[in-house]
C-alpha cells in the first residue's frame, strides 16, 4: 500500500551527514604539537616545581585571588544571559571576597553558601544561539572555536589586568596566574599521555565541556 511505499522511500533516503567539528585538523594538529613542545620544555617543569615546592595554603590563596580578580567578567555575562539571580549572587561573592577575604585570597563567600560560577563571552554567544563553528587550536593558548576566539579578545577588556599597567608587576602577576592554572591540571597529564591519540582526546573533551558550559 501507500504506507509501504512511503516507508521504503524513507529508508532509501541517505542519513544526513554529521557536521565535522574539526575541518582544519591538519593545521590544528601542527599547532597542538607546537604547544605541546613548549609545554613539555618550559611550562610543565615550572608548574611541577610550583606544585611540589609551594605550600598548599599559598597555592589555594593564589588560585582564589585570580578567580576573584577575573570575576567581573562572569558577573557581566550572567546579566547578558538574563541570569539575574546568579548575577546577583556573583556580585555578593565578589564583594565579600574582595573586602573580607583580603582581596580574594580567602574564599569567604563559599562559607556564606554563595555558589561559584564561570561565564565568558563565548558562553554568552552560545546562549544567544551563535554556533561554535570549527574547532581551532591557538598557538600558546590551546583549544578554542571560531566563536570563542574573538570572544577571548572581548573578555580581555573586562579583566583588570587589561587596564593595570605597572610594567613588571603586571607581567609577574600574569605569569603566576598561568603557572597556577597549569599546575591545577597536572593530574590530567598522565591520562592525556596514555590516550591512543592525545590530540583527539583533548579536542573531544574540550568540545564536550564547552557544550555543557553553554546552558
Amino acid at each position: 500500500g501507500a504506507n509501504g511505499v512511503e516507508t521504503k522511500a524513507a529508508a532509501a533516503e541517505p542519513a544526513p551527514r554529521k557536521r565535522n567539528p574539526d575541518p582544519w585538523e591538519p593545521f590544528n594538529r601542527g599547532v597542538f604539537r607546537f604547544n605541546d613542545a613548549i609545554d613539555r620544555h618550559a611550562l610543565r617543569p615550572v608548574a611541577s616545581a610550583y606544585a611540589n615546592h609551594t605550600p598548599r595554603w599559598m597555592q589555594t590563596g593564589v588560585d582564589n585571588f585570580f578567580t576573584n580578580l577575573f570575576y567581573p567578567t562572569t558577573i557581566l555575562h550572567q546579566f547578558l544571559q538574563g541570569k539575574f539571580k546568579q548575577g546577583t549572587q556573583d556580585i555578593g561573592r565578589f564583594v565579600i571576597n574582595t573586602t573580607l577575604g583580603w582581596g580574594g585570597v580567602l574564599d569567604v563567600a563559599s562559607g556564606s553558601h554563595l555558589p561559584l560560577h564561570d561565564e565568558d563571552s563565548g558562553q554568552t554567544l552560545g546562549w544567544w544561539g551563535v554556533p561554535p563553528g570549527p574547532y581551532l587550536v591557538l598557538p600558546l593558548i590551546g583549544p578554542s572555536t571560531v566563536r570563542d576566539t574573538p570572544a577571548r579578545v572581548a573578555d580581555d577588556f573586562t579583566q583588570p589586568f587589561r587596564w593595570y599597567d605597572s610594567q613588571a608587576e603586571r607581567w609577574v602577576s600574569l605569569t603566576l596566574n598561568i603557572v597556577s592554572k597549569r599546575a591545577a591540571v597536572l593530574p590530567y597529564d598522565r591520562l592525556i599521555n596514555e590516550a591512543y591519540d592525545p590530540y583527539v582526546f583533548v579536542r573531544d573533551a574540550w568540545l564536550q565541556r564547552r557544550e555543557y558550559a553553554v546552558c
